[in-house]
This record gives structure tokens, C-alpha cells and sequence, in this order.
């Protein structure tokens, strides 16, 4: 291929990645553990998705296995009958065990998550169980890899507000991103529960983002 030339479909591998339906504690505004069923109205929100994607072209759906994005994606396995590989490693980022089912606004919470902050980059910090930002961070880079080796052309990822944003914040700045820039990633790219983000990955150029946090099926 001539170099600067157009790259032509054979070259682009297409990914949608979608954030499940609302869970019962995103209604409850708590840190999220493994289970945790989808609410009512997410479950709505899965049907509505459903029927938005069902005319894409997925050749295949990688899913994070737990509870609330399990139940999303049978929603959509539903109207889409695709093949399914449940990941371990598009899970999001885990907490440390004591947080799971605290309010984001409980002091405690507040309080650990003030002392995670304050350490940011430093790798030899933990404060209990938790998943560490460089650990999460190569997750992401993994993944990412992972994704380039597929031999699919358009595939299905169903995961997690903050490992997708992870995602981003590594493909924007590579693998050295720092704990900083992914905070600010965090705040800044909103994302809504079934909201659909495109990349597309070509050998010659790289991960290229081309619409984050589509929800105009939830109007």
C-alpha cells in the first residue's frame, strides 16, 4: 500500500463498545462490585439498544462477565444472535472490597478515595484489595492488543463506563498515560448507561475514535 494513500475497508476493523444498562446501584449511586442486577429501567435501556444494533454488522460480542452487563448482553443476544467470549479482562476497575455498597458520598468512601488519590502514580502504594491505576492501565493496553489480533472486522464489546474510559485515555496517550490524565479523562467524557462509542483500529494509523457515547436510541 502506497504510503498516505486512502486506507480501504479491508484495512479498518470497526469496535462498538457499549456501557451496560443502569444497575441498581447506579441508582443508588454505590461502588459496584461483581453483582449487582440491572434496574428496571435498564433493563429497558438494554431492549432499546437491542433494537438500534441488531442491524450493525457484529461479527462478534466480548463481554464482561459480571451480573449487570451479563444481563445486557443476553438482552441483546436476544435480537442478535452472535457468537460470545466472556472476559475477565474488560471488567471494571475493582474497588477495594470495604467500598463496595457505600454511597459515593459516604465519609468513609470519601475518605479512601482521598487517600488513593493523594498516591496517584506510586506504584508500591495499595491501600487494601483493590486494583492498583497501573494495573488497570495495562489491563487496558492489553486489551487493546488483544483487539488488533482479532481477525473480525466489526466487534461487540460490552463493559464498563470506567474501563472504556481507560480505554480512551490510553489511546490518547499512550502507554505511559498517568494517573492525572486518566482523572481527567474520567470528569470530562460523560457516559450514559447503553451509550455506544465507535473506534476503529487500521494497522497504518492506529486506534481512531470516532463517536463517543452515543445514546440517541434512549430519546
Amino acid at each position: 500500500m502506497v504510503v498516505g494513500s486512502i486506507p480501504t475497508e479491508r484495512t479498518m476493523k470497526r469496535i462498538y463498545l457499549i456501557r451496560h444498562g443502569e444497575s441498581e446501584a447506579n441508582i443508588a449511586h454505590a461502588f459496584q462490585g461483581s453483582t449487582g442486577p440491572l434496574s428496571s429501567h435498564g433493563k429497558d435501556q438494554a431492549v432499546f439498544l437491542a433494537h438500534r444494533i441488531e442491524r450493525l454488522p457484529i461479527d462478534i460480542i466480548l463481554a464482561s462477565p459480571y451480573e449487570r452487563t451479563r444481563e445486557t448482553t443476553e438482552v441483546i443476544l436476544k435480537h442478535l444472535e452472535r457468537p460470545v467470549e466472556w472476559r475477565d479482562d474488560i471488567v471494571e476497575k475493582r474497588h477495594p472490597s470495604v467500598m463496595v455498597g457505600m454511597q459515593g458520598d459516604d465519609p468513609r468512601a470519601l475518605a479512601i478515595r482521598a487517600e488513593i488519590m493523594a498516591h496517584g502514580d506510586d506504584e508500591s502504594y495499595r491501600h487494601s484489595d483493590e486494583e492498583v491505576f497501573s494495573e488497570f492501565r495495562d489491563r487496558a493496553l492489553g486489551f487493546l492488543a488483544y483487539l488488533e489480533s482479532r481477525s473480525e472486522e466489526h466487534i461487540l464489546v460490552v463493559s464498563h463506563g470506567g474501563f472504556m474510559r481507560m480505554l480512551l485515555a490510553t489511546i490518547i496517550f499512550g502507554e505511559k498515560v498517568t494517573h492525572a490524565e486518566f482523572n481527567h479523562i474520567f470528569k470530562v467524557f460523560r457516559i450514559k448507561n447503553t451509550g455506544i462509542t465507535a473506534l476503529d483500529y487500521m494497522p497504518e494509523y492506529g486506534w481512531l475514535l470516532q463517536t463517543w457515547n452515543d445514546h440517541a436510541h434512549l430519546n
